[in-house]
């Protein structure tokens, strides 16, 4: 089932890359962690059971389009694409949810959702994996890896986390960028801002 996740999520990823469909807005809501200059970039977006800040300027592509993939087990709660393409990919954010049988902490869905991520990717390359903390301080694990889906898509830089809420909800946070943008922490700090409702 692990390989079946991943292998949608990398679909899911490649298919929204490459197209740029209609935007939607999402009502500004204020933090106290996010000061003003940290987030004029990114705005609110409230979705069923969660909250985050996206970019302002990336197109939420509805989830019920037919050029997105219809997960067995998943759920597509958000699939956000930016509008500028980068040597013609564009950058694209999937949030995913699953409800889960047992309770289970976000670190360690994160941490099996992870496990033979090395298997299931062409030229899986880590760069990075720590403990992290979204701005509500909930503990998860966040990896960093550049990989191809086959031996004929190009190389992607992906951002994974997850969270889970009340110990049954589970969200999947996939981030995929291409290999040249090189500082995450602005990436970082906006995946960081996803909370539940």
């Amino acid at each position: 089932m692990k390989i079946f996740q991943t292998f949608f999520v990398i679909i899911l990823c490649m298919l929204v890359t490459s197209c740029i469909w209609g935007s939607s807005d999402a009502s500004d809501q204020s933090s106290s962690s996010w000061s003003t200059e940290k987030k004029a970039w990114l705005t609110a977006h409230t979705g069923i059971g969660f909250w985050m800040y996206i970019p302002a300027s990336w197109d939420i592509l509805d989830s019920s389009s037919e050029a997105l993939p219809r997960p067995k087990k998943w759920k597509i709660e958000l699939a956000v694409t930016s509008t500028d393409k980068i040597s013609n990919f564009t950058n694209t954010l999937i949030v995913l949810s699953d409800n889960l049988n047992a309770n289970t902490s976000s670190l360690d869905y994160s941490i099996a959702n992870n496990v033979g991520s090395r298997n299931d990717y062409h030229n899986y390359t880590k760069l990075e994996w720590s403990e992290f903390n979204f701005a509500d301080w909930e503990e998860s694990m966040l990896y960093v890896f550049e990989a191809q889906y086959t031996q004929k898509t190009p190389t992607l830089k992906f951002i994974q986390t997850a969270y889970v809420c009340n110990n049954t909800q589970a969200y999947f946070i996939t981030l995929a960028l291409p290999t040249s943008i090189r500082s995450l922490s602005k990436y970082k700090k906006m995946i960081s801002s996803f909370t539940c409702q």
